[in-house]
């Protein structure tokens, strides 16, 4: 009984120096310290984060940054995982949730995202990555809810990601690369081979543009492709002029690296035939040429239209209108061409730049035939 009783007493003296020790360890720095080197070991020389709770099955992570000068950072996500495999440093499969991006009212939040590890011989780390039910908010226009998956790949140099983009019916779609230096984070791009989205009525889109991440000027090159005449209209001047037909080309856009934006030189013209109605008080002015044009443009059937836009020599949005065609019902049908220039912060039509000097001149500019 003696020795039964003595060896109760040592069972239970180890047991409680076991629930000592395990209270005193700090498991959440531990864990930390664990990833961050896992982390570091593939290629993250300057990774850091947070544990903010931990599991048997998940971690809470906060305050991630993956690099240097430029890092990728997180506010906070939670990992789904097999705690024996995070600490044996094997990650086979790693599951995020609730990843939200914000860029000043932009956010973009994935819901769930995969990431799944191919092995290989050659000792790099890579494999294969999903993301669902994307949304995205603080835009203009609604975006639905999109899905995206490629591939991943880390080596002691770079981070490649690979990958599509799109929603369930192919409307909304994108294929990129990005490239992340882990040695020098603003030598870092994202290679956007193409995007395409509705707009208007018809769509834009953009081919082989690159987006660097460091903080410098780039400039994309915008597809318009079959956009309403009458939205791209109505915006132009207040809701003052209506109009038939579609237009595309293309227009070359800079974005600077406080957030604004400048327009080069880009053109749109009408696929086909159209007509504009604009009201008269929408061309101010008090002379021949702005009575001339007022009359005309109440109905005018365009056989020719092109607009240009760019940025004037004050750096303010400028665009011009060049339309030929007439009216049926003014100055007896005749065919006319006509310039009109608008400017302003608000472009609003505060300069007509007609293509002769009289209104006589102006109807007979265009040759036409009885």
């Amino acid at each position: 009984m003696a020795f039964i009783r003595k060896c109760v007493i040592g069972v239970v003296a180890l047991t409680v120096v076991g629930v000592g020790i395990v209270a005193a360890v700090d498991w959440k720095n531990l864990a930390g310290e664990k990833l961050v080197a896992l982390l570091q070991e593939r290629g993250f020389a300057d990774a850091q984060l947070k544990v903010k709770d931990i599991g048997l099955s998940s971690v809470t992570l906060e305050a991630i940054s993956l690099g240097g000068a430029m890092p990728l950072a997180l506010d906070s996500l939670k990992v789904n995982y097999s705690l024996k495999e995070l600490w044996d440093g094997r990650l086979n499969e790693v599951t995020l949730s609730g990843i939200a991006f914000k860029m000043g009212e932009v956010a973009a939040t994935s819901h769930e995202t995969a990431f799944v590890s191919v092995p290989d011989g050659k000792g790099e780390w890579k494999g294969t990555w999903t993301s669902k039910n994307i949304t995205v908010s603080g835009l203009p226009v609604e975006i639905p809810v999109t899905e995206s998956s490629g591939t991943w790949q880390v080596s002691p140099k770079e981070v490649v990601l690979k990958g599509t983009w799109a929603s369930a019916d192919k409307n909304y779609s994108a294929s990129f690369t990005v490239n992340y230096d882990l040695a020098d984070a603003t030598a870092s791009v994202t290679k956007l081979h193409f995007f395409t989205m509705p707009w208007s009525g018809g769509s834009i889109a953009l081919k082989d543009a690159t987006i660097p991440f460091a903080k410098k000027a780039y400039t994309l090159n915008v597809m318009v492709k079959g956009v309403s005449l009458d939205a791209l209209l109505q915006s132009l001047t207040g809701n003052r002029a209506t109009g038939t037909g579609k237009v595309s080309g293309t227009v070359p856009l800079t974005l600077k690296p406080d957030g604004s934006f400048v327009l080069s030189a880009g053109s749109l013209k009408a696929e086909a035939p159209g007509k504009i109605v604009m009201q008269p008080d929408a061309i101010p002015g008090d002379n021949a040429q702005v009575a001339l044009v007022r009359e005309v443009m109440k109905d005018f059937h365009y056989s020719v239209l092109s607009v240009s836009v760019d940025n004037d020599a004050k750096n303010k949005f400028s665009v011009g209108l060049t339309v030929e065609g007439n009216n049926p019902a003014a100055y007896e049908g005749r065919p006319v061409k006509l310039n009109v220039h608008l400017s302003g912060d608000v472009l609003d039509f505060v300069q007509q730049s007609l293509a002769a000097s009289d209104p006589q001149k102006l109807l007979k500019q265009v040759d036409h035939a009885k």
